[in-house]
């Protein structure tokens, strides 16, 4: 099936959103953390209609990744979905614990807990999945499968079977790594590292830092969990 998708990307404040577009259609990827106005731009400047995107996909509930959907779904009339793991957080306002940080992941909680940052305004979402899920119904394939480690609510959405979207389960901010700043279980993350290797896709869009290759990821993978 032929299915002319485009992938734009928008920065919102800390992390990135994803517009997913075909002549009829378009999903969002994330809510984002600040820039409304900025992302809504970019929507327009691509011809994307906030009032016409058609499902809205939460990687993971994390603050920096939902912190706009409250704001977002007053002008969006899209199906927001997330993972049952989250759907409490999202419901609540509340930001699920990170855990097991890295050096640069205890900074990041140190000007979390001095800004203030960290909740965010409740929004009950419209579809909850607890496992796999898939549609073509928006004209291009679309399969969301969990992807657990980073935090217990994480999935990922593959697009025509070539694009993947991982939220954090994988991060691009430093040139030499690809591992999370937050890893609630690193067996589990492992298991999903593989699982995205098994997907065998061309590119994997983080929700910090610019797109991984296939082979990039392999690299990476061998590098931390190969022994």
């Amino acid at each position: 099936m032929e299915s002319n998708v485009q992938i734009i990307k928008a920065p919102a404040g800390r992390s990135n959103v994803y517009f997913i577009k075909n002549e009829e259609c378009c999903v969002m990827i994330d809510a984002g953390f600040s820039g409304l106005s900025k992302i809504e731009t970019i929507a327009n400047s691509n011809g994307i209609d906030f009032k016409k995107i058609n499902m809205l996909i939460l990687t993971h509930t994390h603050y920096d990744h939902v912190n706009l959907l409250y704001d977002l779904n007053k002008k969006i009339y899209a199906e927001i979905l997330v993972h049952q793991a989250g759907e409490k957080y999202l419901k609540f306002g509340q930001n699920p614990e990170p855990k097991n940080p890295t050096f640069l992941g205890r900074l990041v909680l140190l000007i979390t807990k001095f800004s203030g940052a960290g909740k965010f305004d409740p929004v009950v979402p419209d579809t909850v999945i607890d496992g796999e899920f898939s549609t073509n119904k928006f004209g291009f394939d679309l399969e969301i499968i969990p992807t657990p480690g980073h935090s217990d609510d994480s999935i990922t959405i593959i697009i025509d079977k070539k694009w993947a979207f991982v939220g954090d389960t994988l991060f691009h901010l430093l040139p030499n790594s690809l591992y999370p700043m937050f890893v609630d279980d690193k067996v589990k993350l492992k298991e999903s590292w593989k699982r995205l290797l098994d997907l065998n896709c061309e590119y994997y869009f983080p929700g910090h830092g610019k797109k991984i290759s296939y082979e990039m990821l392999k690299k990476h993978y061998k590098k931390l969990f190969a022994a």
